[in-house]
């Protein structure tokens, strides 16, 4: 998956981006899905690239979200 960044930097489109082949070096992959940006560092910084993949070994992911408000 990639963020909105991700996804203009690579010169694709939310039209275009799904099923589009990506590699970062001997790491292949394909788009499944676009997210749009979020903040995943400080607010006070411009929000970066990202591609989100598969890890195999297990992990946490930890999300703030708004009590009153639940969009998906």
């Amino acid at each position: 998956m990639l963020n909105e960044t991700a996804m203009h930097l690579m010169k694709m489109n939310v039209n275009n981006a799904v099923g589009k082949s990506i590699s970062f070096g001997s790491i292949k992959g394909t788009v499944i899905g676009v997210v749009k940006d979020f903040i995943f560092k400080h607010s006070n910084i411009a929000i970066d690239p990202l591609v989100l993949r598969l890890n195999k070994w297990g992990g946490y992911v930890f999300a703030n979200t708004a009590s009153k408000t639940k969009q998906l």
